[in-house]
């Protein structure tokens, strides 16, 4: 009895409320557009469409209760999307095509609350909070093809009217589960939205992904 208590003790003092990890991922991401333009929504509309980027980072949880944690993330991503149109002169002829990515780095800093939906080891959760965004550069890709076939390639950091901070919602629900002693492995899927216009312009953008990341959590 008495070895039994010791060794109950020394879990106790042996056990963490803060565990730490890495996850990776990719995103499906694409825009709303507001703005008193409605001819030049109703062109990018027919235009551009969704585009994938990836996000990947380290992030630290606080376990608050048996089913409740807060977490935050500092996450490097990209999102963005593509584009594609014809020149053509006045006699309906076409000039030439093109196809472009337009694709937005950020430094993303997640708050988050999550609840466990199981007390066992393996545990689905759902999670929500907000994310602050870092704007960081926009990068432009693009494949220009004259009259004759020829493609141009341009590929190039371009000046940007992003606003410098963004903040998005998010929804989140995924799973974990323990592989060796205190490693466990993490797979979420989530949604993001920007909650404010992204930037100061008569047509803005509000940029949404849908993401799938797998980590691997450490608790302390």
């Amino acid at each position: 009895m008495i070895f039994s208590f010791l060794n109950k003790l020394k879990a106790q003092e042996t056990e963490s409320n803060i565990s730490i990890g890495a996850e990776v991922g990719g995103v499906y991401s694409f825009r709303n557009l507001e703005g008193s333009l409605d001819y030049l929504i109703e062109m990018r509309n027919e235009a551009e469409s969704p585009a994938y980027g990836f996000s990947g980072g380290l992030d630290i949880a606080y376990q608050l209760s048996k089913n409740w944690s807060l977490e935050s993330v500092m996450t490097y991503a990209t999102r963005g999307y593509k584009s594609k149109g014809q020149g053509i002169d006045g006699e309906g002829n076409v000039l030439g095509s093109h196809t472009a990515r337009h694709t937005y780095h950020y430094l993303d800093i997640p708050l988050k609350a999550s609840y466990s939906l199981s007390s066992w080891h393996v545990k689905p959760f759902i999670s929500a909070g907000l994310v602050a965004n870092v704007f960081l550069k926009e990068m432009h890709y693009a494949d220009l093809i004259n009259s004759s076939g020829d493609h141009v390639i341009i590929d190039s950091r371009i000046s940007s009217d992003k606003n410098a901070l963004g903040l998005e919602g998010m929804l989140a629900v995924g799973i974990t589960f323990p592989f060796y002693e205190r490693f466990y492995s993490k797979i979420l899927t989530h949604y993001t939205h920007d909650l404010f216009k992204t930037t100061n312009t008569p047509v803005t953008e509000k940029l949404y992904t849908i993401g799938l990341q797998a980590g691997i959590v450490y608790k302390l």
